[in-house]
């Protein structure tokens, strides 16, 4: 999925929105940038998982508890997204 992620990353920069990554594992939060990743607040979920695995209820539950917290702890504006969805122009 990195090489997905460098993708999304790419456009993100290109457009020059202020992002952060939400590391599911240990390895996506060793792997990224330290100024651009949070650990994820909740169960740490290693390797893929897809539809129907009961370990993709706990990736939602831990993106949507993460970005709770930040909603909680700052006064920022959040746009949630997944790095297999392209920006077209700014969301802002």
């Amino acid at each position: 999925y990195f090489p997905i992620f460098r993708n999304w990353e790419c456009q993100a920069e290109r457009l020059g929105l202020d992002w952060v990554v939400i590391a599911n594992d240990d390895e996506s939060y060793h792997r990224l940038r330290a100024d651009r990743v949070l650990p994820v607040t909740g169960h740490l979920v290693t390797g893929m998982v897809g539809w129907g695995n009961v370990k993709l209820d706990y990736v939602g539950l831990n993106k949507m508890t993460t970005v709770r917290d930040i909603l909680t702890w700052t006064d920022l504006d959040v746009v949630f997204t997944d790095c297999d969805n392209m920006f077209i122009r700014s969301p802002f």
